[in-house]
């Protein structure tokens, strides 16, 4: 979203729904075009959508323009929870106080994933959502690559889960899950500046980088970590 603001030091953005998506001055020679990268793809149809901005008073205005929202399905899928599948992954996670509850309960490793799959999995997606470190410069160039890898699961994709038939929780899957050999690496999609590299809950070690305007790129799950925030890089395999 470009957007043109007719006042200094003023915060501004584009609200999605209940979600902000701050804009940036820099990307145009003139200081007062702003741009916003807004994620769009999970919108339904009947979203609100505003350019909002707000002075140092607090005096907040908002202006609405013209969308359109295609109404599209996302793939559904059903994951069926195992017994082994609780006991491989549930003892990885201490939710402090909470484990005594989970004891109590008649099937504590069950109780623990609803709330893992719930709870902490929305709080980890709140601190993953939006890079509160960007750099108000394109760092970015040309296309952005994506590892190779038969894909498993899209983004998007509406996930239910069930434990001995019977439903437990859903998910929106938040990302795109790659299928590669053990220890494959895994290459920046395009240059920037690493942002965060450390565990996150449910997403294990993870990457962020900076692309700059308050675009980033995220990878989970991985093996190993070898870069640190801070640290520049190049698109691909370093």
């Amino acid at each position: 979203m470009i957007y043109r603001l007719f006042e200094a030091d003023v915060k501004s953005g584009v609200l999605v729904g209940d979600q902000f998506f701050p804009g940036h001055s820099g990307m145009f020679d003139q200081a007062e075009i702003h741009a916003a990268f807004l994620r769009w793809i999970t919108l339904q149809p009947g979203t609100r959508i505003w350019v909002t901005a707000e002075d140092a008073a607090g005096n907040t205005t908002r202006k609405g323009f013209y969308h359109y929202i295609r109404d599209r399905g996302f793939k559904s899928d059903v994951l069926k929870i195992s017994d082994s599948f609780l006991g491989l992954t549930m003892p990885d996670f201490h939710l402090g106080d909470r484990e005594v509850q989970f004891e109590k309960a008649d099937h504590p490793l069950l109780e623990k994933f609803k709330v893992v799959n719930s709870e902490l999995r929305n709080a980890n997606v709140k601190v993953l959502s939006m890079p509160a470190d960007t750099e108000p410069k394109m760092l970015w160039s040309q296309k952005f690559d994506r590892m190779p890898g038969a894909t498993r699961a899209g983004f998007g994709d509406k996930r239910t889960y069930t434990y001995n038939g019977k439903e437990i929780g859903q998910s929106r899957h938040m990302g795109i899950d790659l299928a590669s050999t053990a220890q494959s690496p895994v290459g920046a999609a395009n240059s920037g500046r690493i942002i965060m590299a450390e565990p996150v809950g449910i997403f294990g070690n993870t990457v962020i980088i900076d692309h700059g305007f308050g675009l980033a790129s995220l990878y989970s799950h991985l093996s190993n970590m070898a870069v640190s925030e801070g640290d520049r890089v190049e698109k691909g395999i370093q």
